[in-house]
């Protein structure tokens, strides 16, 4: 049995023709519940001929976040600057449980109660991140662009000595082609 919710929400928002401002926030949450029954002298599985039940029980839930902040200006006649500047926020929860039971003591009573031989596991999985992101181009007369771009993350799975971690970039182009003309 599986319950499951999807949802998000977004808005955009322009206070000057040369910002925009984007905000996202979305969830997936579910829960999925499963039973395996195997009778009393089953062929199935082999190493269990007195019955076996097997329960599963998993729920998840993920939300994130995104908040944009973008826009283009020209500064100059020949200069026109494209900026990006964002946080990203992202939370993820987790939780596995299993349960077998072996040798059920009352045929046809499917409850793991009636087992004999039992085992259980479980796994909890908890994520955090969160990053500031920026990115800033230079156009000049459309034949030179410049652009740097940074991003800052922070993680719960980089570690205790890890706490953060940071990815600059440079890249620039010219078009031979505009001189030309």
């Amino acid at each position: 049995q599986v319950n499951r919710f999807i949802g998000n929400f977004g808005a955009i928002y322009t206070p000057y023709d040369w910002a925009t401002i984007t905000y996202r926030l979305g969830t997936d949450s579910y829960s999925d519940e499963r039973k395996q029954i195997f009778a009393i002298g089953s062929n199935d599985p082999d190493n269990a001929p007195g019955g076996q039940i097997e329960e599963n029980l998993i729920r998840y839930n993920q939300v994130y976040s995104d908040l944009i902040i973008s826009g283009s200006k020209n500064v100059h006649e020949s200069i026109t600057i494209n900026y990006t500047l964002g946080n990203n926020i992202t939370i993820l929860d987790d939780n596995y449980l299993y349960s077998r039971g072996r040798d059920l003591t009352i045929p046809d009573y499917y409850n793991i109660g009636n087992a004999s031989d039992l085992y259980s596991s479980q796994q909890t999985t908890q994520q955090r991140n969160a990053a500031f992101f920026g990115e800033i181009g230079f156009d000049f007369q459309s034949f030179l662009f410049i652009n740097l771009t940074g991003r800052n993350e922070w993680s719960s799975t980089y570690g205790a000595n890890e706490g953060a971690a940071f990815f600059p970039s440079m890249n620039t182009s010219f078009v031979f082609c505009v001189l030309m003309n």
